[in-house]
């Protein structure tokens, strides 16, 4: 849920923690951002901007930290008692299960770019959303904005 509704890279969601710290994403579930770019790191051609988390996650992600820290667990993504670095094995079979072609979890921050461009959210805004350039977003999911084309389509046949 936290790739799909927030685009953020699988390196952020694998590395968010419930606490602050050094080198750690962060998921601020009281003010509703998940700080994807981790302390301490240094920057890279892959941005990663805070994020506005929407209300329907931050409910989950109230629950789920409740439920963490009882058990002492800082990291959002856990499986007996560690962090998760890779889940393409769990989820190759969650897609075998639900009979669907298997998928990456770079496919979550894909989803997250295509329903934003349908729902006819601005590309500029898309683009600071999953931290990456409007040209890009232009690229791979302009076609499915509601208004990809429109003006052009309209001109054609006018005098």
């Amino acid at each position: 849920m936290l790739g799909v509704y927030t685009g953020s890279r699988p390196g952020a969601i694998f590395n968010a923690s419930w606490l602050e710290g050094i080198r750690l994403s962060f998921v601020d579930v009281e003010r509703g951002v998940f700080h994807r770019h981790a302390a301490g790191k240094g920057e890279t051609n892959k941005r990663q901007p805070p994020v506005r988390l929407p209300r329907k996650l931050v409910d989950h992600l109230r629950r789920w930290r409740k439920a963490d820290f009882g058990k002492n667990q800082p990291y959002v993504v856990m499986f007996d008692g560690m962090p998760v670095a890779d889940v393409n094995k769990a989820l190759a079979r969650a897609c075998r299960l639900a009979g669907i072609e298997p998928i990456t979890v770079y496919a979550l921050r894909h989803t997250c770019g295509a329903w934003l461009a349908t729902k006819g959210v601005p590309t500029r805004h898309i683009a600071e959303y999953l931290g990456t350039s409007e040209s890009m977003v232009i690229r791979h999911y302009g076609h499915l904005h509601p208004d990809y084309q429109k003006d052009v389509a309209e001109a054609i046949g006018r005098k």
